[in-house]
C-alpha cells in the first residue's frame, strides 16, 4: 500500500492510501484506531462522501475506513471490471482481504 496524493487535496479524510487489486489501483481513507468501520458509497460518489463520518467514528475510538470504488474518486476505472452490484461487492471483499493481509 502506498500514500496517494489526495492527501494534500482533501487532507480532512485522513490517511489516503491505494492497493492493487485485479491488477488496479484502489484508492481508500483511513482514520483512527480500533475495530474496522467501512463506509461504502454508492453510485456516482466517492469516499468524500463520508468525510464527517470517518472523522466521527475515528474519534469515538474506531478505524473508519472509505473506498473509492473502481471507476470512483480517485480509483482507476478499469474496463474489464464488473461494475454491478454483486461485481462491486467482491471488490470490497478484495479489499478487506488486502487489509487483514497487512
Amino acid at each position: 500500500m502506498q500514500t496517494t496524493p489526495c492527501q494534500n487535496i482533501h487532507p480532512i479524510l485522513g490517511t489516503c492510501r491505494t492497493l492493487e487489486i485485479e491488477g488496479v489501483l484502489i484508492h481508500w481513507v483511513s482514520e483512527g484506531k480500533g475495530p474496522l468501520v467501512l463506509f461504502v458509497h454508492g453510485s456516482q460518489a466517492w469516499s468524500y462522501t463520508w468525510r464527517y463520518q470517518i472523522n466521527a467514528f475515528a474519534a469515538a475510538g474506531y478505524q473508519a475506513v472509505a473506498p473509492d470504488l473502481f471507476g470512483n474518486g480517485y480509483s482507476a476505472a478499469p474496463n474489464r471490471h464488473d461494475y454491478s452490484v454483486a461485481g462491486n461487492a467482491r471488490l470490497i471483499g478484495q479489499l478487506l482481504d488486502g487489509f487483514q493481509a497487512q
